[in-house]
Formats: C-alpha cells, structure tokens, sequence
C-alpha cells in the first residue's frame, strides 16, 4: 500500500467475523452502515450458510471472505485484515453492534494517540438480558463493562478493537500462528508499545445456547491456552496445566469486582450459578489446552 501523504486523513477497514447466525450478523451490519468513517467493511466466516453473503451484499462498501473450511475466530480475523486496505483496521464481531459513532471514534482517538498501536473500547449489555446471557457476558467481558476509563491499558477486547496497519505488518509472524489477541498484545506491551482505552462502545447480542455457551467457554479457553503455551518448556506448561483448577475461585473474585456498583450486571444467585459453571469450562479448557495443545477442528460460536 502506497504511504498516505502528509495531512490526508486516515482510512479505516472494519473486520466482522460472523458465526453464520444471520440475525445477529444483519444486526451488527445494519449499526455499521450509517457510519461514513468506514472506507471498507469485510466479513469473514466460516459458515457454509448461502445467506450471509446476501445479507452482506446490502451494504456496497462490504465483501464476504468464506473460508471453505472451518477456521478459528483469531485466524479468520486475521487473514481478513491482510485483505483490507485502511491505514486502520477496526475489528468486531457479528456478536456485536456498534455504536453509531464506534468507527469515528476509534478513528480520531488514533490521530490523537499516534504512538498507540492498539485502541480498543467497552462491550456493553442489553439492561433485558436474561440470566445466562448476562453470565456469559460478565464472564468475557469483565474488564469492559461500561464505563471504562480511558487511558493506557494492559487489556483490550477482540470484539471491539482497532489497529495501526504498520503495527499489524510488522508482527505477522506472531500473527502466522492465528492466535488469540492477546497473545499479540502480550507481545506489544513487551516491546513498550502502547495499548489504550476508549469511550467507544459496541453492544452484546445474546441468545447462544446452554449447549454453545459451555462449549465455547471450554473451546476458546483450551484455544488460549495452547496459544499462550505455543513456546514454553514443557515443565511450565505442566506447571500451569496442573494450576488450572485454581483458576474457578480467582476469576469468580475478580468477577465479583467487576460487577459491582455496575447496573449491567443482576446481581442474583441464577447469574452466578451460571458465571460459576462458564468459569469451570473455561478452567478446564486451559488446563487441557496446557497438556495436549490446540484442538484438531477449529470451532466458531
């Protein structure tokens, strides 16, 4: 890509990965149509459902990337971010709705924060979520329940995140892997590059299944963890692995400081029987993904 030249405004590229659940997806689509910060939008998805290329078609600045085969939510991402063009690259779920000003935002807080590489925003939660839902969602998002404060952070969310295409370039082979984010993030920090948090927030769509919901939370934990592990010795994967179950009690804690005083969060025993049993998947997922790595088929929810 040719450099911009001094004083042209940057460009921006979103990057939607879509489980195939067209209500959500024609949902998120719809909240990014209005915004004209957007130069590009594309969907990335490994669904074999014929519709959601209709569904993307509605809006002429999107494009489908279909995989053919079935792909993680970090390698999709990814892959589709190589495709795009914008000097930033916007990423979200089609679990999500943005704002109506999400894409303006992320874009100005990059022109004043020239030196951040990544600046993410909060996930907020529908106030008529049921139990499960709102479990769920405290569960992934804790350190993003709105309000946040904005500032240098250690931790930003995938689903509503952007990035300086030159910081992407320049780490592809930590990409090539297709991990999580975090583990891309990890690698920033330790560089001392910078990591912020904005007011810019995107909105949780609920609805998966019990059945969905505790496999995804012990998919992706196992998924992170044998990311994470990718380069270790064995003895401190062992170390972690036989850790794990320690994992329950101290995420429930610091849940239980990430709900409080928050209006998104129903503070009653269905919510936490429910935090308690995500938090157990997800605790054996890593403890599994510690000791046999990554599973064989990439799974997406």
């Amino acid at each position: 890509m040719p450099p911009r030249s001094s004083g042209s405004p940057a460009t921006l590229s979103v990057v939607v990965t879509a489980t195939g659940h067209l209500e959500t997806l024609e949902r998120c689509l719809a909240a990014l149509a209005g915004q004209p910060a957007i130069a590009e939008i594309v969907v990335a998805t490994s669904s074999a459902n014929e519709d959601v290329a209709r569904v993307v078609a509605r809006d002429s600045r999107a494009r489908l990337l279909q995989f053919s085969a079935p792909r993680t939510v970090p390698s999709m991402r990814w892959e589709a971010a190589w495709t795009t063009a914008g000097e930033i690259v916007a990423v979200t779920e089609s679990r999500m709705v943005p704002e109506r000003d999400w894409a303006s935002r992320h874009l100005d807080a990059h022109r004043q924060h020239a030196g951040a590489v990544a600046i993410g925003g909060s996930v907020s939660l529908d106030r008529q979520s049921g139990p499960r839902d709102r479990a769920l969602y405290l569960n992934e998002y804790p350190s993003f329940v709105p309000p946040v404060s904005a500032g240098t952070v250690r931790h930003l969310t995938g689903a509503n995140v952007s990035y300086k295409r030159q910081a992407l370039e320049a780490s592809r082979d930590v990409l090539a892997s297709g991990c999580w984010e975090p583990v891309l993030h990890d690698h920033w920090l330790a560089a001392g590059r910078e990591l912020r948090l904005i007011d810019a927030d995107v909105r949780y769509q609920g609805g998966m299944s019990r059945r969905d919901a505790l496999g995804m939370r012990l998919h992706y934990g196992r998924q992170y963890a044998a990311d994470r592990s990718l380069r270790w010795p064995w003895p401190r994967r062992a170390a972690y692995g036989l850790a794990s179950p320690l994992l329950t009690p101290v995420i429930l804690w610091r849940l239980r400081d990430a709900g409080r005083g928050q209006a998104a969060i129903e503070r009653s025993w269905r919510v936490w029987l429910w935090l308690l049993a995500f938090t157990l998947s997800w605790s054996a997922g890593e403890g599994w993904g510690y000791f046999a790595g990554a599973a064989g088929t990439p799974r997406v929810f």
